[in-house]
């Protein structure tokens, strides 16, 4: 597994399972530019290594992914990482992937947090896990 730059997100390879977890719990793991493109980067890795079996995606925290982070909508926080896409191609990634992910659902999966879950191969939601689309209300 390549060692990359990440700030938002962890990644470690352990027996055959890249296990990706959304590190931002002071936001609710939201997503912005920089960890959209940093887990598109992680799942390009992880396709092309074949010491990579399965992918498990799960959130620092209580929460597994808040949704949008509206602080970072409108183009700030540029990436370390040369860039790979949005969120439209993240789900692409997620749904097309050759190897299965797992959504491992700790918390609230909102909005864009859901997709990632409905994007995924499988999903697993602990008993205090919420999903919804709250964003139609803002």
């Amino acid at each position: 597994m390549i060692d990359r730059p990440y700030e938002s997100i962890l990644a470690a390879l352990e027996s055959g399972v890249l296990r990706v977890t959304l590190n931002r719990p002071e936001r609710r793991n939201a997503l912005g530019p920089v960890m959209v493109n940093e887990l598109l980067w992680a799942l390009d890795d992880a396709t092309n290594d074949d010491a990579v079996r399965s992918v498990v995606i799960t959130g620092a925290g209580k929460a597994f992914c808040a949704g949008g982070d509206f602080s970072q909508m409108g183009g700030s926080g540029a990436p370390k990482l040369p860039p790979k896409g949005g969120f439209d191609d993240l789900l692409l990634a997620l749904w097309g992937s050759t190897k299965p992910v797992v959504a491992r659902v700790n918390g609230h999966a909102m909005g864009g947090g859901l997709g990632i879950v409905a994007a995924s191969t499988f999903a697993v939601a602990s008993t205090d896990a919420k999903l919804g689309t709250p964003e139609i209300d803002v």
